[in-house]
């Protein structure tokens, strides 16, 4: 509205010099630049909206977005200090923002996405969290904490070592004690590695599938930490859709079927798979009708 508003600016003075009865809503010079100063201030927030709907955004983005929205207030106050209106607007905006801001720490799973990461990790959570005292430990905490409790789901457990038929001699009890080496914790030692570029055209979720064989239990960690949308925009989306594969005419449909059909056209329209059509015909008009495939939009059909 904003934008529009602007846009339109000199068409509502020539509307508003040629009815002078509507001089009283005349804006001036510096309503005109609270209005630009506004939009400017919203703009940010309206970007990463649309950033964080997107299907193939993963969780990491939430916290990178409410850390770019923090610098944004910062700057705006500052820019703004001699505007007292405007400067109370955004601090009340702010104050609500941080509400929602402190629910990040409520679950692990935010600081779990930019610790799995594999181009951030603790370097990057700690780069982003170094004006927060203590912050980073924290969060790194809570991620090891679920960890602990996730890899004993994951992770196959060790052959029980059979029961030796004699006792061990002096040599080989010194020997066992000297060889024992502890267990690497796959998660302290994935985080502490220097940061690792991915690539333009690799998400976090294909580089963790790629790497399922050298991490074991935490790439299961990761692809479910990473799947989850940031925004439910998606998740909506998908629901609302489905009012047109359940009309009332087909109003008992069961909830597993709904469920294929919409994986089915999702994966069609993403590429990942093309479903040949089928046609009920009478080839050779004999009376006896028969399934037909017809020709899809690719050459491959599934």
């Amino acid at each position: 509205m904003l934008q529009e508003t602007g846009e339109c600016r000199p068409c509502i003075a020539q509307l508003i010099d040629a009815h002078r009865e509507l001089e009283q809503y005349r804006l001036t010079a510096t309503d005109w630049d609270v209005l630009d100063a506004t939009k400017k201030f919203l703009e940010p927030f309206y970007d990463l909206t649309l950033k964080l709907e997107k299907a193939d955004v993963t969780l990491d983005y939430m916290q990178d977005s409410m850390e770019a929205i923090i610098m944004h207030y910062r700057e705006s106050e500052t820019r703004h200090a001699g505007n007292t209106g405007l400067l109370a607007a955004i601090n009340t905006s702010w104050h609500s923002f941080n509400t929602w801001h402190e629910k990040l720490d409520d679950s692990p799973y935010y600081a779990a996405a930019i610790l799995l990461h594999p181009s951030k990790r603790l370097e990057g959570l700690r780069t982003m969290w170094k004006s927060y005292t203590g912050a980073a430990t924290k969060g790194v905490a809570r991620v090891k904490a679920m960890w602990q409790v996730y890899k004993e789901t994951r992770t196959p457990l060790k052959p029980t070592p059979a029961a030796p038929t004699k006792e061990p001699s002096l040599w080989e009890r010194y020997g066992r004690k000297m060889n024992v080496v502890p267990d690497k914790d796959d998660f302290l030692a994935f985080i502490n590695t220097k940061p690792t570029k991915i690539g333009d055209d690799k998400t976090p979720l294909q580089w963790w599938a790629s790497m399922r064989d050298t991490w074991l239990a935490l790439s299961a960690l990761a692809i479910d930490v990473l799947t989850p949308f940031s925004q439910s925009a998606v998740s909506e989306g998908t629901f609302s859709g489905t009012r047109r594969t359940i009309p009332w005419e087909r109003a008992t449909i069961g909830g597993g079927l709904v469920e294929q059909t919409e994986c089915c056209y999702d994966w069609q329209v993403s590429g990942l798979a093309y479903i040949t059509q089928y046609a009920v015909v009478d080839s050779d008009d004999d009376g006896d009708w028969e399934m037909e495939s017809q020709p899809s939009s690719s050459d491959s059909t599934a």
